[in-house]
C-alpha cells in the first residue's frame, strides 16, 4: 500500500485499536503520521513500514504506535526515512509509550534520519513501563538530538529507550551512526532505568554521545528498597565517544 495514493481524507492513524492486526510481510509505504494513536489487547505482526517525510508532532509519538497498553507486536520491519520535529517529550520511531506490551523481532533501519525532541526521545521507545522486548534492532544512520532554547530543559536522550520501568530486555542491540546530544541523562542505550533487566544487549553506537551528564550504556538507575536495574552479558562498542572523546574500554 503507498500512502500517498490513499485520498487525503483517508491519511489519517487509526484512533484505536483492538484485535489482531497480521500484515503477511506486505508494506506500507510513504507514512507520514502515526500508524495507530493507541493499541489495546492487540497483536500487531508481520507487518513493514516505511517513512520518509517531515513529521511535526508535540508529545507521544511513535510512527508505529502513539501509545501502546498490553499490545504484542512481532515480526515487524521499519524503514525510516524522516526527520522528527517534537516541541515535547515521549518520542520514539517504534512508540512513543509502551505500557504492559511484549515486543520481539523488530527491525528499525534509519537512513539520514534525524529526531529532535525536548526530552524522552530514543530511537526505539520513548518511554517503556512494565514491557518486555527481545531480539530487536535498530541501525543505520540516525542522530537524536535535544532542542534548544532558554527555557527548554532536554534530558533523557538514548538510542534505545529513553525511560524504562520494570522492563525486561534481551538481545537487544543499538548499532546506527550518528549524533546523541542533549543536556542531562544522555545515554547510548537507556538514559534512565527503574528495575529493569538487561541481557544480550549491545550498545554499539558509532559516534559522539554529548552532554553535561552522559554514560555510555546507562546514565541513571534508580532504586526503591529492594528494586535495582540488572545487566548483564551487555556489551559496548569501543569507539563510541563521550562529548567527542574516545573512552578506553573494555568488554570480558
Amino acid at each position: 500500500i503507498n500512502f500517498e495514493e490513499i485520498d487525503e481524507n483517508f491519511r489519517i492513524p487509526i484512533k484505536k485499536f483492538f484485535g489482531k492486526f497480521d500484515g503477511n510481510n506486505f508494506g506500507i509505504y510513504n507514512l507520514n503520521n502515526e500508524l495507530f494513536l493507541e493499541t489495546e489487547d492487540s497483536t500487531i505482526s508481520n507487518l513493514i513500514l516505511s517513512f520518509e517525510d517531515d513529521i511535526n508532532v508535540e508529545n507521544d509519538f511513535g510512527c508505529f504506535i502513539k501509545i501502546a497498553n498490553s499490545t504484542i507486536i512481532k515480526d515487524c520491519f521499519i524503514d525510516a526515512r524522516a526527520n522528527i520535529v517534537s516541541s515535547g517529550s515521549n518520542i520514539g520511531i517504534l512508540c512513543g509509550i509502551t505500557n504492559k506490551c511484549d515486543i520481539r523481532n523488530v527491525v528499525i533501519k534509519c537512513t539520514n534520519s534525524i529526531i529532535r525532541a525536548n526530552s524522552e526521545v530514543a530511537g526505539f521507545i520513548g518511554k517503556a513501563i512494565d514491557t518486555c522486548i527481545y531480539d530487536s534492532l535498530i541501525s543505520g544512520k540516525l542522530s537524536i538530538l535535544g532542542n534548544t532554547g532558554p527555557l527548554i530543559l532536554t534530558e533523557n536522550i538514548a538510542g534505545f529507550v529513553a525511560l524504562s520501568e520494570n522492563c525486561y530486555f534481551e538481545n537487544c542491540n543499538v548499532n546506527f551512526k550518528g549524533t546523541l546530544t542533549g543536556l542531562n541523562n544522555v545515554s547510548g542505550f537507556v538514559s534512565q532505568d527503574l528495575n529493569s533487566v538487561f541481557k544480550y544487549c549491545c550498545m554499539e553506537f558509532d559516534g559522539s554521545i554529548n552532554g553535561l551528564t552522559t554514560n555510555l550504556f546507562c546514565v541513571v538507575t534508580l532504586g526503591i528498597d529492594d528494586e535495582t536495574s540488572v545487566f548483564y552479558f551487555c556489551s559496548i562498542n569501543i569507539t563510541t565517544k563521550l562529548n567527542n572523546l574516545l573512552i578506553t574500554i573494555k568488554n570480558f
